[in-house]
């Protein structure tokens, strides 16, 4: 594609996570296998700050243009001040951190981990932690619309939580799909969600239970090749909808789509 562009200063290692600043379109967020976090201005093409860690990171996430958190396989929960490089340890979880949103709503970081726990932190108390929260299962993904919290774990669970009460999920669900979750987002008008999964499939969600919005759900396969009479299937890694249009755009290590087409 002619509008592509290849940043400088790019991570040596696999990328985990990707994220632009919420205020600021031109702010990316990269972390990275490398076991670094890269600060880019897209439109300058300039790596404005990196944040090292001790072991690979597999996530990140902004609290605005001037702040923003970390985790991954080092079990530490970081703030990075991205005006200074200044890094705050605000705690741990007992096993990797594979999961993080911020809620603008609540001022709160929400991460989740391979300990089979989400935890709540307010980066601006004495004690950061505010509350964890037991899961039957590792955390794979989370994504946040409005209260709405989707949380991916292993066996194919899902659990929604309304994050004012976070005393119980509000819904539990398996997944749609056969095999295991490796991607989530939600919708940008807050109506559902969709997973991906290492079967090269989408599903999309809703949140309302009445029959009309759950016969609305649906699934198509995505990310398959077929070369020399053999079919090839990829795992859908990452997911996201645009913020101002319906469309869907999926990610494997091959290739970017839109929902309906296939790769």
């Amino acid at each position: 594609m002619s509008d592509q562009i290849e940043l400088s200063s790019p991570p040596f290692d696999g990328i985990s996570t990707v994220r632009f600043a919420p205020t600021n379109p031109s702010q990316l967020l990269v972390s990275s296998w490398d076991t670094s976090v890269r600060l880019y201005d897209v439109d300058t093409n300039e790596q404005k700050a990196k944040f090292d860690h001790r072991a690979a990171v597999l996530t990140t996430c902004f609290a605005d243009s001037s702040r923003a958190f970390s985790g991954g396989l080092d079990t530490s929960v970081r703030e990075l001040d991205l005006n200074t490089e200044r890094v705050t340890h605000l705690g741990q979880h007992a096993n990797s951190i594979s999961t993080s949103n911020y809620s603008q709503s609540l001022n709160m970081l929400i991460t989740g981990s391979w300990d089979r726990t989400i935890k709540l932190w307010d980066p601006r108390a004495g004690t950061p932690q505010q509350s964890s929260h037991d899961l039957p299962e590792r955390v794979y993904q989370m994504d946040l619309v409005n209260n709405n919290l989707v949380v991916a774990m292993a066996s194919r669970l899902f659990h929604i939580y309304d994050i004012r009460k976070m005393d119980g999920p509000a819904q539990t669900r398996d997944s749609s799909l056969r095999f295991m979750t490796r991607a989530v987002a939600c919708m940008a008008d807050g109506q559902g969600y969709a997973t991906g999964s290492v079967e090269g499939r989408i599903a999309v969600e809703f949140f309302d239970l009445s029959q009309e919005a759950q016969d609305k759900k649906y699934a198509f396969k995505c990310h398959r090749q077929t070369i020399n009479d053999v079919d090839h299937v990829w795992p859908v890694n990452s997911l996201a909808f645009h913020p101002f249009t319906t469309p869907l755009l999926l990610l494997d290590q091959t290739a970017l789509c839109p929902s309906g087409t296939t790769s």
